[in-house]
């Protein structure tokens, strides 16, 4: 236990992790082939590529605000339990929130195909297919 904790804390499990989550892999085997085998012109290629990296941005500013909560509630720490008896409760709810939000948000910009319970953008594997016509 301890070393996967250990292991945990170092990042190396961070990666598969995600790769479990979001399947990124898969989605990127998926896409690849897609790519390959697209008899899209050179305009449609540039068009999602441009399009992924506004997805990117998006996603980016998503994370960005989910940053600047987690510091707002951190900063609001003690303040619940000197306040409220359940203050500490709410802030443990809004921890749970915020994580699920980012968890559920980055999921929806990569197309997990596990989590599909927002559907806020069209995420990689739509804007993909989008423009090279599939």
């Amino acid at each position: 236990m301890l070393d996967w904790v250990d292991e945990l804390q170092k990042g190396k499990l961070f990666g598969e992790l995600l790769e479990k989550l979001y399947e990124t892999g898969a989605t990127g085997q998926a896409l690849g082939k897609l790519v390959g085998d697209s008899q899209a012109d050179l305009e449609q290629f540039v068009a999602a590529i441009e399009s992924v990296d506004e997805l990117d941005v998006a996603c980016e500013k998503q994370m960005s605000l989910a940053d600047k909560l987690l510091r707002g509630l951190k900063f609001l720490g003690g303040l619940p339990a000197a306040v409220l008896p359940q203050g500490m409760v709410l802030m443990a709810a809004a921890y749970i929130i915020l994580g699920a939000y980012v968890v559920l948000s980055a999921a929806d910009f990569v197309d997990a195909q596990r989590l599909k319970l927002l559907n806020r953008v069209p995420g990689v594997r739509q804007v993909v297919e989008a423009n090279l016509g599939v």
